[in-house]
């Protein structure tokens, strides 16, 4: 019997509820939040043809929608998960313990990033305005770093430390008096069902813009449109097989993202990203500083790539495991 089959086999080790409370409404807050902000964006793909010629785009309606549903997504997930802790719910804890970790992992890899391109935006913000001063400038760099860190680093950081703590474990778990707290998928396996099931949702999103790359081959209209649903079904049964524990899921999951992840870096190694973005019906040819910038995503993409589908990868031969015996495993593993 693992530690969260049953109350009795949990520490007792006491929670404040205050605790509780407060990431409960930290986490309605950030929903809330983004709930407004696809609101706003809701607003803006509505009322788009009532603004003036050149504001917006042409293809940027869709893009709207494909926003303000992503925000709606993400402000039902933290009502959810924050109503769910203030009311200890062992799905909420593990549903944030999820999310935090992947938020955390990606989080990490967009700070690495932004330092990289610290100086071509400080060159950019130079150029486009070269009376700046260097403190303003510093200062401005400071505020939006400061401002991602805390979104992508200090926020997952502190939900999976308190959400790992034995003392917070054993009160949702004796939150639910009477009843069996067992949940039949580790969280490994629950954290890469979910990527890849958000991976399946992201490509479902480029419908927005109607460009599919594959292997350095730019493909528009028709054959995009059928290649990116078939990558976006394919990615959708794999997060389906891998929950019910499909050796052939895991197989096909493997193969898939290393596919994938060698397509990606061909892409990026091959395609300027400028291309990319111009065949996405995006016009930067006015604005300053752009070029540099988007040449300085060039050049750390394919290392980015492989970086990013070697964690990928490990995760999936990880939880390789749980496919070997044709039996569910009993619990979550012990946490904190």
């Amino acid at each position: 019997m693992t530690d969260l089959e049953s109350a009795d086999s949990t520490p007792k080790v006491t929670c404040r509820k205050g605790w509780l409370l407060f990431f409960g409404i930290l986490e309605i807050l950030i929903g809330v939040g983004a709930g407004l902000l696809g609101l706003l964006i809701l607003v803006v793909f509505l009322f788009a043809e009532r603004l003036p010629t050149g504001q917006i785009q042409p293809g940027s309606n869709l893009r709207f929608a494909v926003m303000a549903c992503f925000y709606g997504g993400v402000a039902l997930f933290f009502l959810a998960a924050g109503i769910g802790t203030i009311r200890r719910r062992p799905w909420a804890r593990i549903l944030m313990l999820v999310a935090s970790s992947l938020w955390l992992a990606v989080g990490l890899m967009a700070t690495l990033v932004f330092l990289f391109l610290w100086p071509t935006l400080s060159r950019g913000i130079f150029e486009k305005a070269p009376t700046t001063s260097g403190g303003v400038m510093f200062f401005t760099l400071v505020l939006i770093g400061g401002t991602l860190f805390s979104l992508y680093v200090l926020f997952p950081a502190s939900f999976l430390i308190f959400y790992t703590r034995k003392s917070v474990k054993a009160a949702f778990v004796q939150g639910e008096a009477g009843e069996r707290v067992a949940s039949h998928r580790p969280l490994p396996l629950l954290a890469l069902c979910v990527w890849v099931t958000f991976c399946a949702l992201g490509t479902l999103a480029g419908l927005a813009v109607n460009v599919q790359v594959v292997f350095s081959i730019i493909l528009t209209g028709v054959p995009a449109f059928g290649v990116t649903l078939a990558l976006a079904a394919v990615q959708g049964w794999l997060a389906r097989g891998l929950y019910r524990l499909e050796p052939r899921a895991w197989w096909g999951t493997l193969v898939f993202y290393l596919l994938m992840g060698v397509s990606g870096f061909v892409t990026f190694y091959r395609i300027p990203i400028s291309e990319l973005v111009e065949r996405q019906g995006l016009d930067l040819s006015g604005q300053q500083g752009a070029e540099q910038i988007l040449s300085a995503i060039q050049s750390i993409m394919p290392g980015l790539m492989v970086v990013g589908n070697l964690l990928l990868l490990s995760l999936i031969l990880f939880v390789k495991r749980y496919f070997r015996a044709n039996v569910l495993p009993p619990g979550l593993p012990a946490i904190g």
